[in-house]
């Protein structure tokens, strides 16, 4: 008996799970029925297959193929592929707000669609789907109160009803809004090779060697580049759009009349320029390059005219664009000369002083710094530690001379022929890095130099302070220090 009435008990339990479950699968399908009922047009992104939007006497058509859209009238241009999203989601979340007319009265009253503004609709949109069908909507005037805006579909259902005034704003673009305004189309990480060609000017050359650390100069100049100022000109480029084009498709002579006549150089390497003011060039490996060619007459508003080579149009750019290619090879350099890659691998430093050695420490085992030389003395190793941090922070003040490797410079004027400091830094693999300490600067700063890069620098002088340290800054005398253990001078690194 208990049996059979658990199973009854059981089986009703089960249809009521059934009949809950049907009934709120029944109430979601009717309240999406109910939603889907109130969509302009119900699609879905990636169905869409062309837009037209016409208002007043133009007609814009944006078509897609290969998963990318392409403005084809009044121009055929590139697209914002983020502009098209954004006109497709809200032509998909457009809702009818209320019906103002249902298809009868629309109908048998056909002067009510001059009443609401149809007779000189201020949009229509066209949206074509794949699988080929087409809804066509017909915005007209606003609401006394401009919230909302009166809007019909074309077809079997004339109704007359309102969406929300700010839909039909956003679905209201021009050619300027949904083309491709970028002023240069690339991928910054992409790119191997920056050339900023300057009229009457510097020509820089900066190359990203596969597999190399960072930025280097290759022109005018044999030197490392600063990697965040070099990534700075790239990211600008990249982002920048046009401000407005002022031709579609010029010729030479409108070209000259823009200060961009010159024409496209045979190579890469010919790439330096008559008419243009500046011309940017980008390698990005597999010969392909972008080029964008700046012209030398200024536009009204501090703007420039400008073209990417690949392309006809003549647009203008914002002059702080400019300003950012136009950098002097000053902003664009390695500022920190003496960059410790990795400080772990360093073994032993060298101090000299007018050529005669003060001090030489290897770090051993523990990481402690022992030294070397002279005798009778203990390291301080916290000190020799602060040197690696103020030589890896040095950051330049001003760069005074730059010459060729091959060349032999007399560099007595800057006090760098018979240094007042020298330090040796050696790594485990046996390279070196010496650094020069020279005269004093009228402004205050130091000369110095790193003896494997051809150029002097200026310096603070608050870093001649920090490497000229005596031998008592450095070390402690043994019988001072007869009760620390060979550790190296506990006491003496605590402060």
């Amino acid at each position: 008996m208990r049996l059979k009435t658990n199973l009854i008990i059981s089986t009703v339990f089960l249809a009521l799970l059934g009949f809950v479950y049907f009934l709120d699968k029944s109430e979601k399908e009717q309240q999406d029925e109910e939603e889907r009922s109130k969509k302009l047009i119900d699609f879905s992104n990636h169905e869409a297959r062309s837009i037209a939007i016409v208002r007043g006497d133009t007609t814009i058509v944006l078509e897609k193929a290969e998963d990318l859209w392409r403005l084809v009238q009044p121009i055929a241009s590139g697209t914002d592929e983020n502009a098209v999203d954004r006109l497709l989601n809200t032509l998909r979340e457009t809702e009818v707000e209320r019906v103002v007319a249902d298809s009868a009265a629309a109908a048998a009253e056909p002067e009510l669609a001059a009443t609401y503004g149809f007779g000189e609709p201020r949009l229509r949109v066209l949206l074509s789907l794949m699988e080929g069908s087409l809804d066509t909507v017909v915005f007209g005037g606003g609401s006394p109160t401009e919230r909302y805006a009166y809007a019909r579909r074309l077809g079997a259902n004339p109704e007359i009803f309102t969406v929300n005034a700010w839909r039909v704003d956003n679905l209201d673009k021009g050619v300027f809004d949904l083309r491709d305004r970028r002023v240069l189309a690339f991928d910054k990480d992409e790119v191997r090779e920056l050339r900023l060609a300057r009229a009457g000017g510097e020509s820089v050359v900066l190359r990203k060697e596969e597999g190399a650390e960072g930025w280097r100069f290759s022109s005018p100049l044999d030197a490392a580049a600063d990697e965040s100022a070099v990534k700075g000109v790239l990211t600008r480029l990249q982002n920048a759009k046009a401000k407005s084009f002022v031709s579609e498709d010029p010729g030479q002579p409108e070209l000259a009349e823009y200060g961009l006549s010159s024409s496209p150089p045979s190579s890469l390497e010919d790439s330096l320029l008559a008419d243009p003011m500046l011309e940017v060039s980008l390698y990005l490996g597999e010969d392909t390059d972008k080029r964008l060619m700046v012209g030398g007459i200024e536009a009204e508003g501090g703007s420039y005219y400008a073209r990417d080579v690949s392309r006809a149009p003549v647009f203008l750019i914002d002059s702080t664009l400019v300003n950012e290619l136009r950098k002097p090879v000053s902003e664009l350099r390695d500022k920190r000369p003496l960059r410790i890659a990795d400080r772990d691998a360093l073994r032993r430093i060298e101090i000299l002083k007018k050529g005669e050695q003060l001090a030489v420490v290897e770090r051993d085992s523990t990481e402690t710094w022992k030294l070397l030389s002279p005798a009778g003395r203990t390291a301080k190793s916290w000190r020799w530690n602060s040197i690696i941090t103020d030589l890896d922070g040095v950051e330049v003040a001003g760069f005074v001379l730059d010459w060729k490797k091959e060349e032999r410079r007399d560099l007595s004027d800057y006090g760098l022929e018979d240094p007042s400091v020298s330090v040796v830094v050696s790594a485990d693999d046996g390279t070196k890095m010496e650094v020069l300490l020279g005269g004093q600067v009228e402004s205050g700063g130091v000369y110095l130099r790193r003896t494997d890069i051809p150029s002097v620098y200026e310096v603070e002088s608050e870093n001649m302070e920090n490497l000229n340290l005596s031998l008592d800054d450095l070390t402690t005398p043994k019988a001072a220090d007869s009760d620390s253990t060979s550790t190296g001078g506990e006491e003496d690194d605590t402060g």
